[in-house]
């Protein structure tokens, strides 16, 4: 029953009809959504969030484990993810294949010696920077070959 009163973010871009300036795979399907859909739309987000419950007791679960064997003053705890996921918006019911905003933006964080505590750092970074960072933060040399640079002495 958690987020029961929850719904989908109604983002200025949420249920809209799309024209012929927007791309074909926009255009596909019932514009805008019928209040059916969007119900379903706000029961998969109230799902999503559900899911992220085990994975919050799991990361808890690890750090208490590294805290106990007093691992934590040379661990880094990484959290990313792959993409932005549409729940609604240009009135696409659930997908993630387009290359707006909200799909570029996803979360970054990081927890580790050096690192302060509850900074937002502004800094433009992909998934190809944490290879390098990994290695950086472990002693290892960057091949010239790997793409991405390190974030080490950013963070």
């Amino acid at each position: 029953d958690n987020f029961a009163d929850l719904k989908a973010k109604r983002t200025a871009s949420f249920n809209i009809a799309n024209d012929e300036t927007k791309h074909w795979l926009l255009r596909l399907g019932e514009q805008p959504l019928s209040d059916d859909i969007i119900d379903k739309v706000d029961d998969i987000f109230r799902k999503r969030l559900r899911t992220l419950l085990t994975v919050d007791d799991m990361v808890g679960d690890i750090v208490s484990i590294l805290e106990a064997k007093n691992l934590m003053d040379n661990t880094y705890v990484v959290f990313a993810s792959d993409n932005g996921y549409h729940l609604g918006q240009f009135s696409m019911p659930l997908d993630k294949r387009e290359p707006y905003e909200f799909d570029i933006r996803v979360p970054l964080m990081i927890r580790g010696p050096g690192i302060k505590k509850g900074v937002t750092l502004s800094y433009p970074t992909v998934n190809v920077d944490l290879l390098p960072t990994f290695l950086d933060w472990a002693g290892i040399a960057i091949p010239e070959y790997i793409d991405g640079i390190s974030l080490k002495d950013i963070l």
